[in-house]
Parts: C-alpha cells; structure tokens; sequence
C-alpha cells in the first residue's frame, strides 16, 4: 500500500528535492539549511488558509494567555496585511514563520464581521 504524507515548506526548503517519475521514487538532499533551528510559534496563534487559492488566513485559534490573546485577536479573524504589506502575497508557512520571531511587533489589519481592526502583536516565546 502507498503512503501519502504532506510535507509543508518548513520541512521542504531544508532539502533539494528530485523526483524520479520513472522509478517511481522521491529523493530529498540536504541542503544548506537542513541544520536551521526550527523556531516556534511565538504569537498564539493557529490559522487556516482558505480560499480557492488558500491565501485567505483565517485564526482558527488564539491560545489564551499569548500575545495574540492580549491583542484582542479572535477566532474567526481574517488576516488582511501584516505590516502594511498584504497577506495576499505570502503563504500560509511564510505568514506562520513571521509569528516566530520572538521580540518583534508585528501590526496586523483583521478583518472581523464588516468591521477593519488594526492590532499590534508583540512576539514572544510561549515556551
């Protein structure tokens, strides 16, 4: 039986990856960020992408007590630019690694209901 397994960009871009059509293989070669430290989530937050594109990012979740909660963040908010620059233009791991630098403030425009939320996140380690 074939396995199926999804690997995401924070697994990918620490690889060259060759695929080998005919014999049926997949070749993954370290490269030069194989040994990067995985950094963690440092907002508190848990999105979806969504859309025919997947580049509506909805927050799926806000862990309680985590920046993204003392922001005022809420479930259910879409997040339309991050720094002044649209969300439009990233994906889904992009956005999640910018949550990861702990230390930095990061301005968020939400989308919630028919209303337009500016928030500020300060970023830190929920560790």
């Amino acid at each position: 039986m074939p396995l199926s397994i999804n690997l995401g960009g924070n697994i990918l871009r620490r690889f060259n990856l060759f695929i080998d059509y005919a014999g049926g293989h997949i070749i993954l070669e370290p490269n030069n960020h194989f040994h990067d430290t995985f950094l963690a989530d440092a907002s508190g937050l848990v999105l979806t992408a969504k859309g025919p594109d997947f580049r509506t990012f909805e927050i799926h979740g806000v862990v309680v007590g985590s920046p993204a909660d003392e922001s005022g963040i809420k479930e259910g908010d879409i997040i339309t630019s991050i720094d002044g620059d649209s969300t439009d233009k990233y994906a889904l791991f992009q956005i999640q690694d910018l949550f990861k630098q702990s230390g930095t403030q990061r301005r968020l425009t939400l989308r919630r209901g028919g209303q337009t939320l500016i928030v500020s996140i300060n970023l830190r380690s929920l560790a």
